[in-house]
């Protein structure tokens, strides 16, 4: 019989020898995603919030004080997002996701508790602060516990958690006061997060870049299962350790960001970022109750936003199969040019209402719901999910630290600007010219999409590196060898691989590594 390393992996992975454990994975990611329900029920209180202010006849609001509110928490991303880099590196993204949680806790309760405006804006903006510190640490937390079998279907988990409190908090902001609001879901997300990542241990990624290595060994088992072959991945570690390749000064990752093969990807995925802001996305949700106000529909605006709420999570959990069936770079374009569509749409029915042009009766008010949730529609299957995906496959790991701080940051900024400045838009240029505005973007987003953003459905990460790095001009006089040996090598890039493929060759790569340390037949976990 043949008793190659191939047939052995074959039978075991046949046979079903070989098991690795995924509930730990599960509960891991589901409070990593805390995170972003977190930031789901922040977008959703500024939506609520402004209304009911304004709401109340005891307190005049002025179109400043309004926007301030909301994009408080902007100002709260941008300075997380500088010190969030700093801070993972110190503590890790286990700890930094669980010490955040009681202060969190502290700034809501200021927030519910607050008996004058200028508490409420102090609150906020610590609440986005302590929120903004995490934004760098739980894709990184998730991609390194997650076995390659089940990372695709966790990694679309935080946005679907952020989909779901921006629901939860449209619903309970449509039946509740705000400061009850604040009290019960500011609380809850920060406390089961901060007790349930007390009993779980660090990821084991950043502790083999800290050079604990038993700690990281016992982690990959309490994550993995007790067969997985940690001595492995730790013998890998320590070589990139002794190459210095998983940890160095800041200097010598700012070094490293200013190679082509960093640089490139960075600043591609920067433009991104800005024009996912600019495409107006988040404007929406955090202006939905006001807009559907303005638009003078006779259908109740709070559950107008939980319509919406309710279309973006649905979107956002089929978005992860459509980019594996589809390619993430033809799911941003669709995205993008079907946003612009109902942008243009919404425009129009404005453009209509400022001139005086639409029928008696309302019988057009539809129109602004039905744009607004084809909008949302759109966005959440790409505009959305898809940027953050690319973060995570484009920005190399070894400046992955510094460079996705440092990404944020500019996000946080744009992100402020647009919030800031979308109640005097709308006055300067009407809310017609402000979507029409945001559908331009959309447009560009889809250009840029095109001509720049390669797809990286189905090709290893070590490939996608190799996309930004200066390709060598092959030597005229090289024999045929040569020259196909260089067409080889940095020709086409490698084919897609489906699902099935890649879930069958992790396994098998792990029973190899198994059957490599045995000097027999594969024994079984029991005889090992």
């Amino acid at each position: 019989m043949d008793k190659s390393p191939e047939t052995v992996i074959e039978i075991a992975s046949y046979f079903g020898r070989i098991k690795l454990r995924k509930w730990p994975q599960y509960i891991g990611t589901g409070l990593a995603s805390m995170t972003q329900f977190s930031i789901g029920i922040i977008m959703a209180f500024s939506a609520i919030l402004v209304p009911q202010l304004r709401a109340d006849a005891s307190l005049l609001l002025s179109p400043e004080q309004q926007s301030l509110l909301v994009s408080i928490t902007t100002a709260g991303i941008v300075l997380g997002c500088a010190l969030s880099s700093v801070l993972l590196r110190l503590m890790g993204p286990r700890r930094l996701m669980m010490l955040q949680g009681p202060p969190a806790v502290a700034s809501w309760l200021l927030v519910a508790l607050a008996s004058d405006l200028r508490l409420v804006i102090c609150g906020r903006l610590l609440v986005s602060f302590l929120n903004a510190t995490t934004l760098s640490c739980y894709t990184m937390y998730i991609c390194e516990i997650a076995s390659p079998q089940a990372r695709g279907l966790l990694s679309a988990a935080p946005e679907v958690f952020c989909s779901l409190g921006l629901l939860v908090g449209y619903a309970v902001g449509a039946a509740v006061h705000w400061s009850h609001m604040a009290l019960a879901l500011g609380l809850l997300p920060n406390v089961v997060m901060t007790a349930g990542f007390f009993w779980l241990p660090e990821s084991p990624g950043w502790l083999t870049a800290h050079y604990c290595f038993e700690e990281a060994a016992a982690s990959y088992r309490f994550y993995r299962g007790e067969d997985f072959p940690a001595e492995r991945e730790m013998q890998a570690a320590m070589q990139r350790a002794e190459k210095r390749e998983d940890r160095g000064s800041v200097a010598d990752v700012l070094r490293r960001m200013v190679r082509r093969e960093a640089l490139v990807p960075i600043l591609l995925v920067t433009g991104l970022f800005v024009l996912q802001i600019l495409s107006g996305m988040l404007a929406v949700l955090s202006y939905a109750v006001t807009i559907f106000q303005i638009s003078g529909s006779s259908v109740d605006e709070y559950l107008c936003a939980v319509i919406l709420g309710c279309t973006r999570l649905v979107c956002n959990v089929l978005a992860s199969a459509f980019a594996d069936r589809f390619g993430r770079k033809t799911l941003l374009i669709a995205s993008s040019l079907v946003s612009a569509l109902a942008l243009v749409a919404l425009g129009g029915f404005f453009f209509a209402q400022q001139r005086s042009l639409l029928p008696p009766g309302g019988a057009l008010g539809w129109v602004p719901i039905v744009a607004l949730i084809l909008y949302m529609a759109a966005a959440s299957f790409g505009i959305a999910p898809v940027t953050w995906m690319l973060l995570g496959e484009l920005i190399p790991a070894s400046v992955g630290m510094v460079a996705n701080g440092a990404i944020l940051t500019v996000w946080g900024l744009v992100y402020f600007a647009v919030l800031q400045a979308f109640p005097f838009l709308t006055q300067v240029l009407g809310a017609h010219g402000t979507f029409w505005g945001f559908a331009a973007c959309c447009v560009a987003l889809a250009v840029y999409t095109g001509l720049l953003v390669p797809e990286t459905r189905g090709v290893e990460l070590q490939d996608v590196a190799a996309l930004f790095r200066r390709r060598p001009t092959p030597d005229k006089k090289a024999d045929g060898t040569q020259d196909q040996r260089l067409r080889n090598l940095y020709g086409a890039l490698p084919q897609p691989r489906n699902a099935i493929y890649l879930e069958n060759q992790a396994v098998i790569q792990y029973v190899r590594r198994r059957a490599e340390s045995c000097t027999g037949d594969l024994r079984t976990p029991a005889a090992n």
